[in-house]
Parts: C-alpha cells; sequence; structure tokens
C-alpha cells in the first residue's frame, strides 16, 4: 500500500471486488492476479479485441499515428527538464514511445511484458527492449536518465515495488514520468462504478494524485509537475465513450455526425488521467 502497511483497515468500495484502505485512500483489487494469468491476459488479442467491451485496444496497431502524436505531446514536456540521455519505457507495448523518443534524440530502451507485443518492439530495437516484468531486466542500476510509465502501474500486483525498481535504475537528477487513472478525479465521482477507468480484469489498484505524490516522496522522488493529460483520439471513439455514460448521446452520434468527424483525431483531456513528473533526489 501506499501508506507502507500502516493501515487502519479496508472497506468495500464500487463493487465487491475493490476494497480501499482507510489510511491512504489507494483502491486494490481483493484478487491479485499470477504472472501466468497477467501473461494469458496481455496477449495478442489485447492489442486487437475488436471490441470496446472487452479488455485491451480496438486495434492498437491502426491507432499508430495516434498514440505517437500523444507520446510526443508528453515527451516534450518531460524534455522541460530533461534534454538528453537514455530512456527507459515500462509498459513499452509495441515500442511507440521508443520510436518517438529516438526520433526526439533520446536513446530507448523497453520493458515489456507481453511477448507479441515485445517482439514487434524488438524488431526495431532488437536487445534494448526485455520481454518479462521490470524486475527481471538486466539493466544496470543508475544507469537511465529518463523513465516513462504510461499507464503502467495499474496494471501490476505491486506498484509500490515497481516505482522502487524504477527509482534503483534512475541516476540521481534523472526524471520519473508516468500516468495512472485518477480514482479522485470529478469524473470518477460523477460517474461512480460506471467510470471508464474501472477494468475489473485489467487494473489493479487505483491512485488519487495526493496519495501517488506522498508515495513518490516517500521512496525518494521530488515531484515537480503534477497534472493531467488527455490523448488523441478519432470522433468513432469519442461517440462510443459518450454511448456508455448516456446511451442516447451515443446513438444520435453514430447515426448524425459525418464519417469525416468519426475519422478525423482530437486531442480530448477528461481531466481523470495523473500525470506527474518527478526527479530523484537520493537513493
Amino acid at each position: 500500500m501506499v501508506c507502507g502497511g500502516i493501515l487502519n483497515g479496508y472497506e468495500k468500495f464500487s463493487s465487491p471486488s475493490l476494497l480501499r484502505c482507510l489510511s491512504c485512500g489507494m483502491l486494490f483489487a481483493q484478487q491479485r492476479p499470477s504472472r501466468v494469468e497477467l501473461e494469458q491476459l496481455y496477449t495478442r488479442d489485447y492489442f486487437k479485441s475488436g471490441d470496446y467491451q472487452k479488455p485491451g485496444y480496438l486495434d492498437y496497431q491502426y491507432d499508430e499515428m495516434l498514440i505517437k502524436k500523444s507520446f510526443a505531446r508528453r515527451l516534450k514536456v518531460i524534455m522541460r527538464f530533461v534534454a538528453s540521455g537514455k530512456l527507459l519505457d515500462v509498459g513499452c507495448a509495441t515500442g511507440f514511445c521508443l520510436e518517438v523518443a529516438q526520433e526526439l534524440g533520446l536513446e530507448p530502451y523497453g520493458v515489456e511484458l507481453s511477448s507479441f507485443a515485445a517482439s514487434c518492439a524488438q524488431e526495431r530495437f532488437g536487445t534494448h527492449v526485455f520481454c518479462g516484468e521490470l524486475p527481471q531486466a538486466d539493466f544496470p542500476q543508475e544507469w537511465f536518465d529518463v523513465i516513462t510509465a504510461w499507464d503502467y502501474i495499474e496494471h501490476v500486483p505491486d506498484p509500490v515495488e515497481a516505482i522502487q525498481h524504477m527509482h534503483a535504475l534512475l541516476r540521481t537528477g534523472g526524471i520519473l514520468a508516468l500516468t495512472t487513472p485518477d480514482a479522485s478525479s470529478i469524473v470518477a465521482k460523477l460517474t461512480g462504478a460506471r467510470w471508464l477507468g474501472f477494468k475489473e480484469q485489467e487494473h489493479l489498484c487505483y491512485f488519487s494524485r495526493e496519495n501517488l505524490a506522498f508515495l513518490l516522496k516517500r521512496i525518494g522522488f521530488s515531484v515537480v509537475s503534477l497534472g493531467t493529460t488527455g490523448k488523441y483520439v478519432d470522433g468513432a471513439l469519442i461517440i462510443d465513450r459518450l454511448g456508455h455514460y448516456n446511451a442516447l448521446l451515443g446513438r444520435l452520434g453514430q447515426r448524425l455526425l459525418p464519417s469525416t468527424i468519426k475519422k478525423a483525431s482530437f486531442y480530448v483531456n477528461p481531466f481523470d488521467i495523473v500525470f506527474v513528473i518527478a526527479k530523484k533526489i537520493n537513493n
């Protein structure tokens, strides 16, 4: 837990599958999957599910340009704090962030649990991409200048341990940048159990801005930027998301909006994704 195990107990939250720590407010799944179960989830089908209702992506590879635009926007923010050096993307998927980082002058490395996604990234970056879990990766300690973890820590059974490993791999003064759903956001509070951030099979824990910042400071980081971020999506996805919260709006969008709007790209920030940048200050 964020609080380091000094707990006042738990309470059920939103559904029987989630608990909330009464000390730090962190939400977490009661059932934690095994390594085998995680590998079975993050297969090729996860990256091309063909169905918005299933875990994963409708078609990750098809959305390449939109995903790269989102990563470029975030990396340019990070590069205000560090302009060059080695970058490790934890949970690098098929390597889109690595490609953008390389184009911006950073030396890219990646870690990815999915053997399918890792093989795609390895086709371009070879041994710079490790297939497996972060603690197993044989990278030298205090070696990286930047570590990114986009929508990653909510997927791992022990996010505290994961961030500790990232801290060990960063040089002093290095930058950690991560995003994760914000369970304390206005959108999450207004939509309750229907919040799109709640993904029972995929997300194992949920942070707020406050407890995430507290955790980073406890591990040895100084938070230099704490806000929200969005991403580039097409109109079709926006319509689908509207339909999730309001079926009538979804049906009207599908019926009335022209195909040009459905295919066009838009930058959307619902203010329910934390984007934090932190500097390693000690060991």
